[in-house]
């Protein structure tokens, strides 16, 4: 199914038009929600930081409705979520990330919304359609696209222009290697990587589709390309570590904030702590994906959590508003001037300040979102295979010298065969 995302710029300047049918209501009886969130509010992490501070707001304009939070690292949450609702337990409200969405709906495991959001048609909605066969089955609460962060300060001593090809991205990074810098870094351990965020954008940009309706097709010319590309990066233009093979996009966020990689790729929520550093500070910009084929640039690669109603929840009403409450404009200017995060309607984007740190990366990143009317994206029909299965091809390729082709061939077919696929 695609994810039919709406990036016009025109339509940041529309007002959202959502009504929610129980605003206003004032229900004297105390209520508990649990939510669970990927994000430990007892951290420093900016995101953790804004994501508390809503709650705080939300409780402090509905007294009746108190917030028990339950926190899980990311690549648990998904799994803990399911099997606790189906088993009639659970939280009231989650995070639900953007390649988890077709499982949770299959699963049964969110509610439908529509009966709570009234005249919303997600013309004012930026990120993923969370709409399903008519359904609303929960709202973006920020979309996250990736694209590459680099050093302002090093891509200036090169006196190169800014890179729009790949071959000239290449070009630029090598320029920018020197001494203990590198000029690119990507995390290609299984452990946590953002390859798939990488690869994709660049078989977009060449043309190629990563999927055909529900089967794999990632090992076509484009793909073959991407792969390649990266083994470039270390063995022909020397501007990347070969231990990148080790390291996760947390090792190499942190070997950019320390100075080692002039460039990285990164998300948009986690640009405020790329460039929080005495290395970055003042000195993160942003650049598309390349394209040889677009000016514009590649599409971007966008993973988005949305928040969620779960079908379990046993006050759906209070569940629906905190979903509002989360996801519309007071939410979206707390998100903005605490972490940088992009806001989750258009019309937020009225009047808005992003966090001084990153104010200029999160502007660039809307303009990167509005410059793309429609993306490529699918909702995969199993996230987690497709994600393992690529990485393991790319470590087969850099570490085993397996052929690139075999690689991605074995891969395609193993994950088809795994989502039932001929």
């Amino acid at each position: 199914m695609k994810a039919n995302r709406i990036f016009l710029l025109a339509a940041m300047l529309l007002a959202s038009g959502v009504a929610f049918a129980q605003d206003g209501k004032k229900d004297a009886k105390p209520v508990e929600l649990t939510y669970w969130t990927m994000l430990d509010h007892s951290s420093k992490d900016a995101r953790a930081r804004t994501e508390r501070a809503i709650l705080d707001k939300f409780m402090q304009e509905n007294p009746n409705i108190k917030i028990k939070v339950d926190t899980t690292p990311w690549n648990k949450l998904p799994q803990k979520t399911i099997l606790a609702v189906q088993s009639g337990g659970g939280p009231d409200v989650s995070r639900v990330s953007f390649g988890q969405t077709l499982e949770y709906i299959n699963l049964k495991t969110l509610k439908p919304l529509n009966e709570y959001f009234q005249g919303d048609s997600g013309s004012g909605l930026l990120g993923e359609s969370t709409v399903f066969n008519g359904q609303r089955m929960g709202v973006v609460y920020t979309p996250v696209p990736n694209a590459i962060l680099y050093r302002k300060d090093l891509f200036a001593e090169t006196g190169l222009p800014e890179p729009r090809t790949w071959d000239e991205f290449a070009k630029v990074a090598a320029a920018m290697t020197k001494g203990n810098v590198y000029g690119f870094g990507i995390g290609l351990s299984p452990a946590k990587s953002l390859v798939p965020n990488f690869i994709q954008p660049f078989i977009w940009g060449a043309g190629g589709k990563v999927f055909n309706g529900d089967c794999g097709a990632w090992d076509n010319p484009e793909g073959v390309r991407s792969v390649q590309f990266l083994s470039d990066m270390i063995n022909k233009h020397k501007a990347m570590p070969s231990d990148v093979l080790r390291l996760s996009n947390d090792d190499v966020l942190d070997g950019f904030r320390a100075g080692r990689f002039a460039s990285v790729v990164e998300e948009a929520s986690r640009a405020s702590t790329a460039a929080s550093s005495e290395a970055t500070k003042g000195k993160v910009g942003l650049w598309r994906f390349p394209s040889d084929t677009n000016a514009k640039g590649s599409p971007p690669y966008i993973y988005s959590w949305s928040i969620g109603v779960m079908s379990s929840t046993k006050h759906p009403e209070e569940a629906a508003r905190l979903v509002k409450f989360m996801t519309d404009s007071t939410a979206d200017h707390i998100k903005a001037e605490t972490s940088g995060e992009l806001p989750a309607r258009a019309a937020s984007l009225q009047g808005i300040h992003f966090n001084p740190a990153n104010a200029e990366v999160s502007s660039a990143f809307v303009k990167y979102l509005a410059d793309f009317e429609k993306s490529p994206q699918t909702y995969p029909k199993n996230p987690a295979k497709f994600h393992d299965l690529l990485i393991q091809a790319v470590q087969q390729v850099m570490v085993d010298s397996v052929p690139i082709q075999k690689a991605l061939t074995d891969s395609v077919a193993a994950y088809n065969k795994a989502v039932g696929c001929k």
